[in-house]
């Protein structure tokens, strides 16, 4: 058994050594490195990473540009959108206000028809009032409108 156990010795150096080869060219690859040998002797040939540096750069470069120009695209499209926002609160704002102040003269014409049903609305020293020539009557319409007040339901 002694002269086979110096076989598996030096089949166990060279798969050794060919790993350690193995792992050495691993190494030196992933660094970009590789030596070469011309005419100045050995050296070591870093053109492949510098190359990859540079590439990377400028992809790096182009993504932010890319981003950059994206970034304006959306904001410009929300100045715009922001632009018509506003105008649409205000829109829907006018016309809330516009429906509450039509449906209060509604209200106050519907109250002077049934509490005084024979008057008109005249323009007398830069007032309006309701004169009632039947009954003889001349009543302001912000008295009307106070006289209204007192008898409406709060029911909010």
């Amino acid at each position: 058994m002694g002269g086979r156990s110096g076989c598996y010795e030096v089949i166990g150096f060279f798969i050794m050594v060919v790993a350690i080869l193995l792992v050495f060219g691993l190494v030196v690859g992933a660094v970009g490195s590789s030596p070469v040998i011309d005419s100045t002797g050995l050296h070591w040939d870093d053109s492949a990473r510098i190359n990859h540096d540079n590439n990377y750069t400028q992809r790096f470069i182009a993504d932010q540009e890319g981003q950059t120009e994206r970034a304006r695209i959306f904001w410009d499209a929300m100045k715009g959108l922001g632009v018509a926002a506003c105008m649409a609160a205000v829109l829907i704002v006018i016309g809330i206000q516009r429906g509450r102040t039509m449906r209060k003269q509604a209200e106050v014409q519907a109250y002077i028809a049934m509490v005084y049903p024979q008057a008109l609305l005249e323009r007398r020293n830069g007032a309006t009032v309701l004169v009632d020539y039947g009954r003889q009557e001349i009543v302001t319409l912000d008295a009307v409108k106070r006289e209204m007040a007192q008898l409406t339901v709060d029911y909010s």
